[in-house]
């Protein structure tokens, strides 16, 4: 029997009742963007949960019992050793709302839907307030209009004096109620090596020896900017391939086993200007390894230095880069329930004509053990 042919009409009908409501129920989620830390964090259980607190408290060691020759027939000293200092940061709240009004719900209802956009509410809070934090552990939660968000990384990287001859700036912020300038807490650094890597300081630091108080919360502000790396140049990008392999040296000589950086996030014009300055190595630079060695998410087009991974994310400030242990890093949550987040809803509202609301919260913080295990890269100074 012969196939009788569709009219135009049939046509458009099938388009519109059958394939156009498939089509537009697949959305395509173009909000996010390559954030890598706080997912690793929550993948290697970096979430430490404390429910019922104002504040988060945590001790660092800084110091040791003196070690003395000891001399015949002559008596002991007895005296307690203050090895520890105690941190303290205040516990934040967030919060981020959605709302869908009674009439709205029953537009969207029954089988002539193209999406049931209600069921979408909750997972886009998740998304917004993951999002939140993907760009907050970056910031300082002490600069002028952020001091009740989440205290990100920028909180304890306040920097001194630093000229373009320097390859680091002299550290001179705060966090969780501790300084981090060199040599609060005491200490010792020694000073044989000749040019300093920061004239202020007038020492080897961070290269030579001295004692584990003088540093224990200081991070390294490495100066990208600086003409002293042997590039002839005071350029940030060229520069950056160098100070990335310094960094990493004094990070892992200064702290040692788990303290020693396995992660280095870049804004991308900084990553690619790494990439650019080595673009006749990379093709032997085998595929980070960290999602097959250790169960953790991979980055694709991350770059591998000695077992570190050097990634462009995108809520780093521009031309900065900052190099950590993610082992000494943690986001703390106090909520009752001890989850991350907490959701309330959907709720009908009487004032809202019975609009039906959503919420989520947080509370907590991120926690950095001691910002002695971070450096910073950065063009401080350039001239």
């Amino acid at each position: 029997m012969a196939t009788i042919p569709l009219t135009l009409a049939d046509v458009a009908y099938d388009i519109q009742i059958n394939q156009l409501p498939n089509w537009i129920r697949a959305v395509e989620d173009m909000t996010m963007r390559s954030g890598f830390l706080y997912p690793r964090l929550s993948q290697q259980g970096g979430i430490v949960r404390e429910p019922g607190a104002y504040e988060d408290i945590w001790k660092i060691k800084v110091r040791l019992p003196e070690v003395r020759p000891m001399v015949n027939h002559q008596g002991l000293s007895f005296q307690p050793t203050q090895s520890e200092i105690q941190c303290r940061t205040q516990l934040r709240a967030m919060e981020t709302t959605e709302s869908m009004s009674m009439m709205d719900q029953w537009i969207n209802s029954g089988p002539n839907a193209l999406r049931k956009m209600v069921n979408d509410k909750g997972n886009d809070l998740r998304k917004a307030m993951t999002k939140a934090f993907m760009g907050d552990v970056w910031l300082s939660g002490s600069s002028a209009g952020r001091t009740d968000r989440y205290e990100g990384i920028e909180t304890g990287l306040g920097s001194g004096t630093v000229v373009v001859a320097d390859k680091i700036a002299k550290p001179d912020g705060s966090y969780a109620n501790q300084a981090t300038d060199v040599a609060t807490n005491g200490g010792y650094w020694s000073s044989d090596l000749g040019t300093p890597n920061n004239a202020a300081l007038a020492n080897d630091w961070p290269d030579g020896s001295g004692d584990d108080s003088y540093d224990c919360t200081s991070p390294i502000l490495v100066n990208t900017g600086s003409t002293s790396w042997g590039t002839g140049s005071n350029s940030h990008r060229v520069n950056l391939f160098r100070a990335c392999s310094q960094a990493q040296v004094w990070l892992t000589q200064l702290r040692g086993g788990d303290g020693a950086p396995d992660l280095c996030a870049c804004d991308a014009w900084s990553f690619q200007g790494l990439r650019e300055s080595q673009e006749a190595k990379l093709r032997l630079v085998n595929e980070n390894p960290s999602a097959i060695d250790i169960g953790l998410p991979g980055y694709k087009g991350a770059v591998n230095l000695d077992g570190m991974t050097i990634y462009p994310d995108f809520y780093c400030p521009t031309s900065t880069c900052y190099m950590m242990s993610t082992s000494k890093i943690v986001v703390k949550t106090a909520l009752p329930s001890g989850q991350l987040f907490e959701t309330r809803g959907p709720i009908e509202v009487p004032q809202l004509a019975f609009s039906s609301v959503w919420a989520l919260f947080t509370y907590g913080n991120f926690r950095f053990k001691s910002f002695a295990h971070i450096a910073k890269l950065y063009p401080y100074a350039t001239a």
